[in-house]
């Protein structure tokens, strides 16, 4: 479900970043626009696929592994863990 939620949330910034550049585009505008839509979007789409992939491999892990992340993740104090995983999900 999370990476659901993950997509969705990507597919409206993107619906959102496209209006702003392609609005009173002319048909010989697009591909220049486009482009600079990719700019825009890419670094951050980047660093959330990124983060995803590294979260996956993470929950994924089973036996001792598991159990030692388990341990390790109780240990960090709530406040910083909120804090961190706000800073990986942050717009920006």
């Amino acid at each position: 479900m999370r990476v659901g939620v993950i997509g969705a949330s990507q597919a409206f910034e993107d619906a959102a970043a496209l209006t702003r550049h392609l609005t009173g585009a002319g048909p010989a505008d697009v591909p220049l626009l486009l482009r600079r839509y990719d700019a825009e979007r890419r670094p951050r789409t980047s660093r959330l696929m990124t983060a995803s992939a590294r979260q996956s491999r993470m929950t994924s892990q089973t036996g001792v592994a598991a159990w030692l992340r388990d341990t390790a993740l109780r240990a960090i104090p709530s406040c910083l863990a909120t804090r961190l995983l706000a800073a990986t999900w942050h717009a920006g």
